[in-house]
Protein backbone atom coordinates (compact mmCIF):
# COMPACT_ATOMS: atom_id res chain seq x y z
CA UNK A 1 0.00 0.00 0.00
CA UNK A 2 2.84 2.97 0.78
CA UNK A 3 4.70 1.82 -2.43
CA UNK A 4 1.22 2.60 -4.41
CA UNK A 5 0.99 5.56 -2.19
CA UNK A 6 5.09 6.60 -3.38
CA UNK A 7 4.25 5.83 -7.15
CA UNK A 8 0.90 8.20 -6.73
CA UNK A 9 3.25 10.79 -5.40
CA UNK A 10 6.59 10.86 -7.32
CA UNK A 11 4.90 9.91 -10.86
CA UNK A 12 2.96 12.49 -13.04
CA UNK A 13 0.52 10.41 -15.25
CA UNK A 14 -2.94 12.46 -14.48
CA UNK A 15 -2.40 14.25 -17.65
CA UNK A 16 -2.30 10.94 -19.94
CA UNK A 17 -5.94 9.90 -18.55
CA UNK A 18 -7.68 13.03 -18.89
CA UNK A 19 -8.68 12.62 -22.06
CA UNK A 20 -9.09 8.61 -22.29
CA UNK A 21 -11.77 9.65 -19.57
CA UNK A 22 -13.12 12.08 -20.75
CA UNK A 23 -13.45 9.64 -24.46
CA UNK A 24 -15.22 6.50 -22.10
CA UNK A 25 -17.06 8.42 -20.53
CA UNK A 26 -19.25 9.64 -23.51
CA UNK A 27 -19.33 5.96 -24.84
CA UNK A 28 -21.12 5.41 -21.49
CA UNK A 29 -23.23 7.72 -21.91
CA UNK A 30 -24.14 6.79 -25.43
CA UNK A 31 -23.49 3.27 -25.73
CA UNK A 32 -26.42 2.79 -27.83
CA UNK A 33 -25.29 4.50 -30.75
CA UNK A 34 -21.67 4.54 -30.47
CA UNK A 35 -19.63 1.09 -30.84
CA UNK A 36 -16.13 0.84 -28.67
CA UNK A 37 -13.53 0.27 -32.20
CA UNK A 38 -14.86 3.86 -32.66
CA UNK A 39 -11.85 4.66 -29.33
CA UNK A 40 -9.07 3.75 -31.30
CA UNK A 41 -8.42 6.90 -33.38
CA UNK A 42 -9.41 9.30 -30.55
CA UNK A 43 -7.44 7.39 -27.90
CA UNK A 44 -4.61 7.43 -30.19
CA UNK A 45 -4.68 11.27 -31.48
CA UNK A 46 -5.38 12.02 -27.65
CA UNK A 47 -3.09 10.47 -26.34
CA UNK A 48 -0.32 12.21 -29.07
CA UNK A 49 -1.49 15.28 -27.94
CA UNK A 50 -1.16 14.98 -24.48
CA UNK A 51 2.46 13.82 -25.41
CA UNK A 52 3.58 16.51 -27.20
CA UNK A 53 1.70 19.14 -24.92
CA UNK A 54 3.31 18.02 -21.89
CA UNK A 55 7.04 17.80 -23.86
CA UNK A 56 6.70 21.49 -25.34
CA UNK A 57 5.57 22.63 -21.33
CA UNK A 58 8.57 20.61 -20.07
CA UNK A 59 10.41 23.22 -21.86
CA UNK A 60 9.08 26.17 -20.31
CA UNK A 61 8.28 24.60 -16.72
CA UNK A 62 11.54 22.06 -16.20
CA UNK A 63 9.97 20.47 -13.50
CA UNK A 64 7.77 16.85 -13.97
CA UNK A 65 4.82 17.87 -11.56
CA UNK A 66 4.46 21.72 -13.14
CA UNK A 67 4.63 20.25 -15.89
CA UNK A 68 1.74 17.50 -15.46
CA UNK A 69 -0.48 20.25 -13.74
CA UNK A 70 -0.13 22.67 -16.45
CA UNK A 71 -0.79 19.96 -18.75
CA UNK A 72 -3.67 18.93 -17.32
CA UNK A 73 -5.77 21.83 -16.60
CA UNK A 74 -4.67 22.91 -20.10
CA UNK A 75 -6.67 19.92 -21.80
CA UNK A 76 -9.34 19.82 -18.86
CA UNK A 77 -9.99 23.57 -20.57
CA UNK A 78 -10.26 21.87 -23.72
CA UNK A 79 -12.06 19.08 -23.19
CA UNK A 80 -14.91 21.11 -21.85
CA UNK A 81 -14.84 24.07 -24.37
CA UNK A 82 -18.10 22.68 -26.08
CA UNK A 83 -19.80 21.83 -22.66
CA UNK A 84 -19.25 25.52 -21.91
CA UNK A 85 -20.03 26.65 -24.96
CA UNK A 86 -23.24 24.48 -25.21
CA UNK A 87 -24.63 26.55 -21.36
CA UNK A 88 -23.76 29.89 -22.53
CA UNK A 89 -25.68 29.14 -25.73
CA UNK A 90 -28.72 28.28 -23.36
CA UNK A 91 -28.08 31.23 -21.17
CA UNK A 92 -28.55 33.40 -24.44
CA UNK A 93 -31.58 31.89 -25.55
CA UNK A 94 -33.41 32.29 -22.38
CA UNK A 95 -32.06 35.77 -22.02
CA UNK A 96 -29.83 35.32 -19.00
CA UNK A 97 -26.43 35.93 -21.34
CA UNK A 98 -26.30 38.83 -23.40
CA UNK A 99 -23.28 38.32 -25.59
CA UNK A 100 -24.28 35.94 -28.82
CA UNK A 101 -20.71 35.69 -30.02
CA UNK A 102 -19.68 32.87 -27.13
CA UNK A 103 -16.34 31.67 -29.64
CA UNK A 104 -14.76 35.13 -29.16
CA UNK A 105 -15.65 35.36 -25.34
CA UNK A 106 -14.99 31.54 -24.74
CA UNK A 107 -11.63 31.60 -27.04
CA UNK A 108 -10.60 35.30 -25.41
CA UNK A 109 -11.41 34.25 -21.11
CA UNK A 110 -9.64 30.24 -22.00
CA UNK A 111 -6.09 32.16 -23.60
CA UNK A 112 -6.07 34.93 -20.38
CA UNK A 113 -6.65 31.52 -17.96
CA UNK A 114 -4.12 29.46 -19.68
CA UNK A 115 -1.63 32.34 -19.35
CA UNK A 116 -2.33 33.03 -16.25
CA UNK A 117 -2.09 29.31 -15.21
CA UNK A 118 1.51 29.24 -16.67
CA UNK A 119 2.74 31.91 -15.39
CA UNK A 120 1.63 31.28 -11.21
CA UNK A 121 3.05 27.23 -11.89
CA UNK A 122 6.21 28.54 -13.26
CA UNK A 123 6.89 31.30 -10.45
CA UNK A 124 5.58 29.50 -7.73
CA UNK A 125 7.76 27.46 -5.39
CA UNK A 126 4.87 24.73 -4.42
CA UNK A 127 5.64 21.17 -5.46
CA UNK A 128 2.17 20.19 -6.23
CA UNK A 129 3.15 16.34 -4.19
CA UNK A 130 -0.62 16.35 -2.82
CA UNK A 131 -2.44 17.75 -6.00
CA UNK A 132 -0.83 15.17 -8.04
CA UNK A 133 -0.92 12.32 -6.10
CA UNK A 134 -4.91 12.99 -6.03
CA UNK A 135 -5.31 13.68 -10.01
CA UNK A 136 -3.34 10.52 -10.28
CA UNK A 137 -5.63 9.01 -7.82
CA UNK A 138 -9.23 10.13 -9.08
CA UNK A 139 -8.52 9.99 -12.85
CA UNK A 140 -7.54 6.04 -12.21
CA UNK A 141 -10.16 5.51 -10.44
CA UNK A 142 -12.74 7.73 -12.82
CA UNK A 143 -11.63 5.92 -15.70
CA UNK A 144 -11.84 2.66 -14.66
CA UNK A 145 -15.11 2.74 -13.55
CA UNK A 146 -16.00 4.48 -16.68
CA UNK A 147 -14.00 1.26 -18.84
CA UNK A 148 -15.53 -1.27 -16.78
CA UNK A 149 -19.23 0.58 -17.19
CA UNK A 150 -18.43 0.97 -20.56
CA UNK A 151 -17.24 -2.89 -21.19
CA UNK A 152 -20.42 -3.87 -18.77
CA UNK A 153 -22.53 -2.26 -21.17
CA UNK A 154 -21.57 -3.57 -24.64
CA UNK A 155 -21.35 -7.41 -23.26
CA UNK A 156 -25.08 -7.58 -21.85
CA UNK A 157 -26.46 -5.29 -24.70
CA UNK A 158 -24.98 -6.14 -27.90
CA UNK A 159 -26.49 -5.17 -31.06
CA UNK A 160 -29.06 -6.89 -32.46
CA UNK A 161 -28.43 -8.58 -35.39
CA UNK A 162 -30.97 -8.94 -38.22
CA UNK A 163 -32.33 -12.45 -38.50
CA UNK A 164 -32.78 -13.64 -41.77
CA UNK A 165 -36.06 -14.98 -41.48
CA UNK A 166 -38.67 -12.86 -43.55
CA UNK A 167 -42.29 -13.65 -43.20
CA UNK A 168 -42.74 -12.74 -46.86
CA UNK A 169 -46.29 -12.02 -47.46
CA UNK A 170 -46.45 -10.90 -51.05
CA UNK A 171 -44.12 -13.22 -54.20
CA UNK A 172 -44.34 -10.78 -56.30
CA UNK A 173 -41.46 -7.82 -57.54
CA UNK A 174 -42.50 -4.80 -55.63
CA UNK A 175 -40.43 -1.22 -57.25
CA UNK A 176 -38.30 0.23 -54.71
CA UNK A 177 -38.91 3.08 -52.95
CA UNK A 178 -36.90 6.01 -52.25
CA UNK A 179 -37.67 8.07 -48.96
CA UNK A 180 -35.85 11.14 -48.83
CA UNK A 181 -36.30 13.52 -45.73
CA UNK A 182 -35.58 17.19 -46.37
CA UNK A 183 -34.63 18.42 -42.88
CA UNK A 184 -36.35 21.77 -42.11
CA UNK A 185 -37.32 22.04 -46.07
CA UNK A 186 -40.33 24.69 -45.87
CA UNK A 187 -43.06 24.38 -48.13
CA UNK A 188 -43.79 26.78 -50.58
CA UNK A 189 -46.17 29.16 -48.57
CA UNK A 190 -44.03 29.35 -46.15
CA UNK A 191 -41.11 30.69 -48.56
CA UNK A 192 -43.15 32.86 -50.03
CA UNK A 193 -44.40 34.66 -46.67
CA UNK A 194 -41.78 34.73 -44.39
CA UNK A 195 -38.57 34.31 -46.99
CA UNK A 196 -39.97 36.07 -49.76
CA UNK A 197 -38.53 33.69 -52.13
CA UNK A 198 -41.04 31.54 -54.56
CA UNK A 199 -39.76 27.67 -55.13
CA UNK A 200 -41.59 27.45 -58.28
CA UNK A 201 -38.36 26.25 -60.33
CA UNK A 202 -38.02 23.67 -58.37
CA UNK A 203 -41.89 22.85 -57.84
CA UNK A 204 -42.81 23.12 -61.59
CA UNK A 205 -39.44 20.39 -62.35
CA UNK A 206 -41.26 17.95 -59.98
CA UNK A 207 -44.67 18.35 -61.82
CA UNK A 208 -43.24 18.07 -64.99
CA UNK A 209 -41.66 14.81 -63.89
CA UNK A 210 -44.68 13.52 -63.06
CA UNK A 211 -44.96 14.23 -59.09
CA UNK A 212 -47.75 15.03 -57.28
CA UNK A 213 -46.92 17.55 -55.09
CA UNK A 214 -49.12 18.85 -51.97
CA UNK A 215 -48.30 22.01 -50.31
CA UNK A 216 -50.47 21.83 -47.74
CA UNK A 217 -49.29 19.16 -45.95
CA UNK A 218 -47.75 20.21 -42.22
CA UNK A 219 -45.77 17.57 -39.54
CA UNK A 220 -47.82 15.90 -36.73
CA UNK A 221 -45.11 17.29 -34.18
CA UNK A 222 -42.46 19.48 -33.94
CA UNK A 223 -39.06 18.45 -34.16
CA UNK A 224 -37.85 15.32 -36.41
CA UNK A 225 -37.78 12.54 -33.41
CA UNK A 226 -41.31 13.32 -33.08
CA UNK A 227 -42.23 13.78 -36.25
CA UNK A 228 -40.71 10.86 -37.91
CA UNK A 229 -41.63 8.66 -34.84
CA UNK A 230 -45.77 9.62 -35.90
CA UNK A 231 -44.59 8.80 -39.70
CA UNK A 232 -42.72 5.73 -39.57
CA UNK A 233 -45.37 4.12 -36.90
CA UNK A 234 -48.49 5.72 -38.68
CA UNK A 235 -49.73 6.74 -35.55
CA UNK A 236 -49.36 9.98 -33.60
CA UNK A 237 -50.02 8.86 -30.29
CA UNK A 238 -47.30 5.23 -30.74
CA UNK A 239 -45.66 4.05 -27.74
CA UNK A 240 -42.79 2.51 -30.46
CA UNK A 241 -39.85 4.23 -30.42
CA UNK A 242 -38.13 5.96 -34.19
CA UNK A 243 -35.45 2.41 -33.99
CA UNK A 244 -38.18 0.06 -33.92
CA UNK A 245 -40.92 1.14 -35.86
CA UNK A 246 -43.80 -0.26 -38.00
CA UNK A 247 -42.80 1.03 -41.47
CA UNK A 248 -39.72 -0.63 -41.50
CA UNK A 249 -40.79 -4.33 -39.85
CA UNK A 250 -43.69 -3.95 -42.35
CA UNK A 251 -41.75 -3.72 -45.35
CA UNK A 252 -39.16 -6.39 -44.16
CA UNK A 253 -42.56 -8.60 -43.25
CA UNK A 254 -43.32 -8.73 -47.21
CA UNK A 255 -40.36 -9.23 -48.45
CA UNK A 256 -37.97 -5.51 -48.66
CA UNK A 257 -34.67 -5.20 -47.89
CA UNK A 258 -34.19 -1.62 -45.42
CA UNK A 259 -31.10 0.13 -46.30
CA UNK A 260 -30.41 3.17 -44.52
CA UNK A 261 -28.07 6.15 -45.26
CA UNK A 262 -26.97 7.44 -41.79
CA UNK A 263 -27.17 11.15 -41.55
CA UNK A 264 -24.75 12.07 -38.76
CA UNK A 265 -27.16 12.68 -35.99
CA UNK A 266 -28.27 10.00 -33.55
CA UNK A 267 -32.05 10.79 -34.18
CA UNK A 268 -31.26 8.51 -37.31
CA UNK A 269 -28.90 6.93 -36.60
CA UNK A 270 -29.72 3.00 -35.87
CA UNK A 271 -32.61 1.00 -36.75
CA UNK A 272 -33.69 -2.30 -35.45
CA UNK A 273 -35.11 -3.77 -38.59
CA UNK A 274 -32.57 -1.97 -41.01
CA UNK A 275 -30.38 -4.72 -43.40
CA UNK A 276 -28.15 -2.09 -44.04
CA UNK A 277 -27.00 0.81 -42.47
CA UNK A 278 -24.28 2.90 -44.65
CA UNK A 279 -21.36 5.49 -42.97
CA UNK A 280 -20.36 8.23 -45.19
CA UNK A 281 -17.12 8.61 -45.30
CA UNK A 282 -16.04 11.43 -42.34
CA UNK A 283 -16.62 10.95 -38.72
CA UNK A 284 -18.03 8.69 -36.61
CA UNK A 285 -20.57 9.66 -33.76
CA UNK A 286 -18.19 8.70 -31.34
CA UNK A 287 -16.12 11.57 -32.83
CA UNK A 288 -18.97 14.07 -33.96
CA UNK A 289 -19.59 13.97 -30.01
CA UNK A 290 -16.22 14.75 -29.49
CA UNK A 291 -16.39 17.53 -31.73
CA UNK A 292 -19.14 18.76 -30.34
CA UNK A 293 -18.60 18.85 -26.18
CA UNK A 294 -14.34 19.60 -26.88
CA UNK A 295 -12.51 22.37 -28.56
CA UNK A 296 -13.09 20.61 -31.27
CA UNK A 297 -16.45 22.34 -31.54
CA UNK A 298 -14.29 25.67 -33.10
CA UNK A 299 -15.29 23.61 -36.17
CA UNK A 300 -18.61 26.00 -36.11
CA UNK A 301 -16.67 28.88 -37.46
CA UNK A 302 -15.42 26.34 -40.34
CA UNK A 303 -17.83 24.26 -40.87
CA UNK A 304 -16.02 21.63 -43.21
CA UNK A 305 -16.98 18.87 -41.03
CA UNK A 306 -20.70 19.49 -41.70
CA UNK A 307 -19.90 20.16 -45.27
CA UNK A 308 -17.95 16.95 -45.55
CA UNK A 309 -20.65 14.77 -43.90
CA UNK A 310 -23.74 16.26 -46.28
CA UNK A 311 -21.00 15.51 -49.55
CA UNK A 312 -20.27 12.25 -48.78
CA UNK A 313 -23.92 11.63 -47.73
CA UNK A 314 -25.34 12.80 -51.08
CA UNK A 315 -22.36 11.39 -52.96
CA UNK A 316 -23.61 7.82 -50.75
CA UNK A 317 -27.02 8.02 -52.46
CA UNK A 318 -25.59 6.91 -55.93
CA UNK A 319 -25.11 3.66 -54.15
CA UNK A 320 -28.80 2.98 -53.64
CA UNK A 321 -30.06 3.49 -57.13
CA UNK A 322 -29.88 0.43 -58.69
CA UNK A 323 -31.66 -2.30 -61.13
CA UNK A 324 -33.14 -4.40 -58.45
CA UNK A 325 -36.25 -4.50 -57.17
CA UNK A 326 -38.01 -4.75 -53.21
CA UNK A 327 -35.59 -2.29 -51.86
CA UNK A 328 -36.93 0.56 -48.96
CA UNK A 329 -33.82 3.89 -49.26
CA UNK A 330 -34.26 5.76 -45.95
CA UNK A 331 -32.30 8.83 -46.32
CA UNK A 332 -32.35 11.75 -44.08
CA UNK A 333 -30.32 14.98 -44.91
CA UNK A 334 -29.61 17.47 -42.30
CA UNK A 335 -30.23 20.34 -44.59
CA UNK A 336 -31.49 22.94 -45.43
CA UNK A 337 -31.81 22.89 -41.75
CA UNK A 338 -28.66 24.70 -40.16
CA UNK A 339 -25.45 24.81 -39.94
CA UNK A 340 -25.57 26.93 -43.01
CA UNK A 341 -22.18 25.60 -45.04
CA UNK A 342 -23.49 25.94 -48.76
CA UNK A 343 -23.73 28.31 -51.41
CA UNK A 344 -25.95 27.88 -54.16
CA UNK A 345 -23.87 26.13 -56.39
CA UNK A 346 -22.62 24.05 -53.55
CA UNK A 347 -19.44 25.65 -52.50
CA UNK A 348 -18.54 25.81 -49.14
CA UNK A 349 -19.14 28.74 -47.41
CA UNK A 350 -16.96 29.92 -44.37
CA UNK A 351 -18.61 33.23 -42.68
CA UNK A 352 -21.28 33.17 -40.72
CA UNK A 353 -23.78 31.17 -38.38
CA UNK A 354 -22.27 27.57 -38.65
CA UNK A 355 -24.77 26.80 -35.11
CA UNK A 356 -26.98 23.95 -35.76
CA UNK A 357 -29.68 25.95 -33.79
CA UNK A 358 -29.38 29.41 -35.57
CA UNK A 359 -31.86 29.46 -38.54
CA UNK A 360 -30.70 33.13 -39.87
CA UNK A 361 -29.84 34.72 -41.75
CA UNK A 362 -32.65 33.80 -43.88
CA UNK A 363 -31.02 34.83 -47.19
CA UNK A 364 -28.06 31.70 -46.01
CA UNK A 365 -31.18 29.37 -45.25
CA UNK A 366 -32.78 30.04 -48.56
CA UNK A 367 -28.96 29.35 -50.50
CA UNK A 368 -28.86 26.13 -48.84
CA UNK A 369 -32.39 25.08 -50.05
CA UNK A 370 -31.70 26.09 -53.35
CA UNK A 371 -28.68 24.23 -53.25
CA UNK A 372 -30.29 20.84 -51.43
CA UNK A 373 -33.50 21.42 -54.41
CA UNK A 374 -30.12 20.69 -57.57
CA UNK A 375 -29.12 17.96 -55.87
CA UNK A 376 -32.42 16.03 -55.74
CA UNK A 377 -33.05 17.38 -59.09
CA UNK A 378 -30.17 15.14 -59.97
CA UNK A 379 -31.04 12.39 -57.58
CA UNK A 380 -34.36 12.12 -59.69
CA UNK A 381 -32.93 12.22 -63.07
CA UNK A 382 -30.80 9.37 -62.01
CA UNK A 383 -33.60 7.60 -59.82
CA UNK A 384 -35.85 7.81 -62.99
CA UNK A 385 -33.18 6.64 -65.41
CA UNK A 386 -32.17 3.94 -63.71
CA UNK A 387 -35.24 2.42 -61.23
CA UNK A 388 -38.21 3.56 -63.81
CA UNK A 389 -40.56 1.63 -61.82
CA UNK A 390 -39.58 3.82 -58.51
CA UNK A 391 -41.46 5.28 -55.76
CA UNK A 392 -39.82 8.48 -54.79
CA UNK A 393 -41.04 10.36 -51.73
CA UNK A 394 -39.42 13.77 -50.71
CA UNK A 395 -40.94 15.24 -47.59
CA UNK A 396 -39.63 17.15 -44.36
CA UNK A 397 -40.01 16.71 -41.16
CA UNK A 398 -40.64 20.64 -39.98
CA UNK A 399 -40.37 23.41 -41.29
CA UNK A 400 -37.91 25.73 -40.26
CA UNK A 401 -37.68 28.39 -37.34
CA UNK A 402 -38.49 31.99 -37.89
CA UNK A 403 -37.88 34.74 -35.84
CA UNK A 404 -41.14 36.64 -34.98
CA UNK A 405 -43.21 38.09 -32.60
CA UNK A 406 -46.32 36.85 -33.41
CA UNK A 407 -46.31 32.69 -31.83
CA UNK A 408 -48.47 31.84 -34.71
CA UNK A 409 -46.57 33.11 -37.42
CA UNK A 410 -43.62 30.61 -35.79
CA UNK A 411 -46.16 28.07 -35.22
CA UNK A 412 -47.42 27.87 -38.86
CA UNK A 413 -43.57 27.92 -40.39
CA UNK A 414 -42.34 25.38 -38.28
CA UNK A 415 -45.55 22.88 -39.02
CA UNK A 416 -46.33 23.22 -42.42
CA UNK A 417 -43.84 20.82 -44.53
CA UNK A 418 -42.82 20.20 -48.02
CA UNK A 419 -44.32 17.17 -49.35
CA UNK A 420 -44.39 15.58 -52.88
CA UNK A 421 -44.64 11.85 -54.42
CA UNK A 422 -43.87 9.83 -57.50
CA UNK A 423 -45.35 6.88 -58.44
CA UNK A 424 -48.59 5.24 -60.25
CA UNK A 425 -51.66 7.70 -60.26
CA UNK A 426 -53.86 5.64 -57.88
CA UNK A 427 -51.28 5.94 -55.22
CA UNK A 428 -50.42 9.63 -55.89
CA UNK A 429 -54.49 10.04 -55.75
CA UNK A 430 -54.77 8.55 -52.42
CA UNK A 431 -52.58 11.32 -51.08
CA UNK A 432 -54.60 14.29 -51.94
CA UNK A 433 -57.04 12.91 -49.20
CA UNK A 434 -55.59 13.41 -46.22
CA UNK A 435 -53.10 16.57 -45.48
CA UNK A 436 -50.48 15.38 -42.11
CA UNK A 437 -47.40 13.41 -42.65
CA UNK A 438 -48.57 10.54 -40.80
CA UNK A 439 -50.42 9.01 -43.18
CA UNK A 440 -47.66 8.63 -45.75
CA UNK A 441 -47.29 5.08 -45.74
CA UNK A 442 -50.71 4.46 -44.75
CA UNK A 443 -51.57 5.13 -48.31
CA UNK A 444 -48.38 3.42 -49.78
CA UNK A 445 -49.35 0.74 -47.90
CA UNK A 446 -52.56 0.43 -49.19
CA UNK A 447 -51.23 0.71 -52.60
CA UNK A 448 -48.33 -1.78 -52.50
CA UNK A 449 -50.22 -4.65 -50.34
CA UNK A 450 -53.68 -3.71 -50.88
CA UNK A 451 -54.33 -3.07 -47.44
CA UNK A 452 -57.66 -1.17 -46.28
CA UNK A 453 -55.49 0.56 -43.65
CA UNK A 454 -57.51 3.61 -41.69
CA UNK A 455 -56.59 6.95 -42.23
CA UNK A 456 -55.65 8.85 -39.26
CA UNK A 457 -57.24 12.09 -38.61
CA UNK A 458 -55.36 15.08 -39.99
CA UNK A 459 -54.83 16.65 -36.47
CA UNK A 460 -51.47 18.48 -35.25
CA UNK A 461 -51.27 16.55 -32.05
CA UNK A 462 -48.45 18.97 -30.60
CA UNK A 463 -49.89 22.20 -31.44
CA UNK A 464 -51.06 23.13 -27.80
CA UNK A 465 -47.73 22.44 -26.26
CA UNK A 466 -45.52 23.71 -29.17
CA UNK A 467 -47.47 27.52 -28.79
CA UNK A 468 -46.87 27.21 -24.77
CA UNK A 469 -43.31 26.41 -25.51
CA UNK A 470 -42.10 28.69 -28.14
CA UNK A 471 -40.11 31.56 -26.92
CA UNK A 472 -38.68 34.90 -28.99
CA UNK A 473 -35.10 33.44 -27.84
CA UNK A 474 -35.84 30.24 -28.30
CA UNK A 475 -33.35 27.16 -28.75
CA UNK A 476 -34.76 24.93 -31.80
CA UNK A 477 -33.57 21.79 -31.89
CA UNK A 478 -34.00 18.68 -34.01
Amino acid sequence: MEKIKDILKKYSFHPFLLIPYVIFYTITKNYKEISLYMSYRPLFIGFAFSLILFLFSKIILKENKKTALFSFFFLLILSTYGVRYDFLEGLYYEGYWPFRHIHRILLISDIVVIFLLLIYIKKTKKSFVGINAFLNTTFILLLSYNLFICLYNFAVTKKKTIQAKVHVKSDKELPNIYYFILDGYANNQTLKKYYNFDNKLFLNYLKSEGFFVQDTVYSNFYATEKSLTSTLNMDCYTKNSIYSNTVFKTLKENGYTINVIKSGYTVTANFEHADQLYQPVGLNELERNLLEHTILRLDDIIGSTVFHRLKNQINAIDLFIIDKQNQFNFIHIVAPHPPYVFDRNGRKITSINKSVNNWEPKERYIDQLVYISKIMRSKIEKIKREDKNAIILIQSDHGPYISSKNKKEIFEARALIFNCIYGPESLKKKFKSTNTSVNTFIHIFNHLFKSNLPTQKDDFVGKAEIMKSITFKEKITH
